[in-house]
């Protein structure tokens, strides 16, 4: 039996000489691993971060998947002929793979997933848009950091809060990169003026704060070609 799921691509590696392994992530199931049979032959090929409906053949909840077709359901030109916006494409994919694990088939999720990609495909200016992603991904999970109740001067990753009463060593006190951080989660819209220093702090937030998170080799391809 046959079965058509929506889904958004999060890796592909070679399988053999006409087919690739997938890992893609759906609102019924998760996160599922696949098998796209005569993938690199396909008029329309798979690529990271891209919205498809698969063609499953015997699908299941778990063990490997046969898709036997796939449809984009998204154009994503915008990204893929960038690219500043693939590289971040990649990172993105990083960054959600990671933290899947642990949010089962959460729908929602996906519907999260899909509004940041289209965000990306329809902006100008990329350098601040892994800053933004980062703050926005650790705020929708639920792990954003205690805000200050007057002015900020400080923020401590580690213990994840602004102005802390005891400092770790990693304590940021470089006022303007605090300022930027703080605007940064919330929600307002400023040029940052140290976006590789804010990107640091909120890699290092992640690592300590968000569950799975952790550091992919997408990271420092992103502060060399777009940060460096």
């Amino acid at each position: 039996m046959k079965t058509v799921v929506e889904v958004i691509v999060l890796e592909l590696k070679n399988y053999s000489e006409s087919s690739l392994w997938v890992c893609f992530f759906s609102k019924e199931n998760g996160v599922q691993n696949g098998i796209i049979k005569g993938g690199k032959k396909k008029r329309t090929k798979p690529s990271i971060l891209g919205f498809y409906n698969f063609t499953i053949y015997r699908q299941s909840e778990s063990g490997l998947q046969t898709v036997v077709d796939l449809e984009r359901t998204i154009p994503l030109d915008e990204i893929y002929c960038s690219p500043q916006k693939v590289l971040i494409a990649f990172f993105m994919s990083d960054s959600y793979k990671s933290i899947l694990v642990n949010c089962g088939t959460d729908s929602t999720f996906f519907d999260f997933i899909k509004t940041q990609v289209l965000k990306l495909k329809q902006v100008d200016k990329t350098g601040p848009f892994p800053v933004v992603f980062l703050a926005e991904l650790i705020s929708y999970l639920g792990y954003p950091p205690l805000n200050p109740s007057g002015s900020v001067e400080s923020f401590d990753p580690l213990n994840g809060v602004f102005n802390p009463n005891s400092p770790s060593l990693q304590t940021i006190h470089e006022k303007v990169v605090v300022e930027e951080i703080h605007f940064i989660f919330n929600e307002q819209e400023r040029v940052l003026l140290n976006p590789k220093k804010v990107f640091d702090a909120l890699i290092n937030y992640a690592i300590q704060h968000v569950p799975g998170y952790n550091r992919n080799k997408s990271i420092e391809v992103i502060k060399d070609v777009l940060y460096g």
